[in-house]
């Protein structure tokens, strides 16, 4: 018999990588960017200011003072529309025999959505929805005896509406992560 086993239940299990959907503000993102590595990563950060009062002080409130969110993964596929949007610049030129990459001299940084699928074993889905972010502009290619993996971060912002235009109210503009249980 095992000792300390916790009451448990496996529907609510997840494990591996899912799918990356990006595209333009403003709709559902539906660009799926190909397999990637296991290793996705959101992160989600709240900085604070704590307010002291008294002697000997002692804390009486805790304000944000900043939200941050970030999603990280790397890609396995060679898909150079995607690169503008990792960017947050750039231009895809396509001749009759390739597909170029051009970057370099913009100042700002264009925005996207994106909306992450991880579909558990049990069948149901995990959809993270990120209604506005921008590429985090960093690109580092290692051409080496592994897979290539190509980059991708993106630094989430404060979205006014969803992707249907509804208003987003305080505290449901930054990240939105559903878990299915039907």
């Amino acid at each position: 018999m095992a000792y300390n086993v916790p009451a448990y239940d496996t529907d609510k299990f997840s494990i591996g990588p899912g799918i990356l959907y990006l595209g333009p503000t403003g709709a559902e993102p539906t660009i799926d960017i190909g397999a990637v590595r296991s290793g996705m990563s959101v992160a989600i950060t709240r900085e604070k200011v704590d307010i002291e009062q008294g002697i000997p002080k002692t804390l009486v409130e805790t304000f944000t003072t900043k939200e941050t969110g970030s999603i990280t993964l790397n890609g396995l596929e060679w898909n150079l529309d995607n690169l503008p949007y990792a960017m947050g610049a750039g231009t895809i030129v396509s001749t009759a025999s390739n597909r170029v990459f051009k970057f370099g001299g913009t100042i700002t940084f264009s925005k996207c959505a994106l909306k992450f699928v991880h579909t558990q074993p049990n069948g149901k889905n995990i959809i993270i929805r990120m209604f506005k972010a921008r590429g985090a502009g960093d690109f580092t290619l290692s051409f080496a005896d592994d897979p290539h993996e190509i980059p991708y971060v993106f630094d989430l912002l404060m979205a006014d509406t969803d992707w249907n235009g509804q208003a987003l109210a305080v505290g449901e503009q930054l990240i939105e992560i559903e878990k299915q249980l039907v």
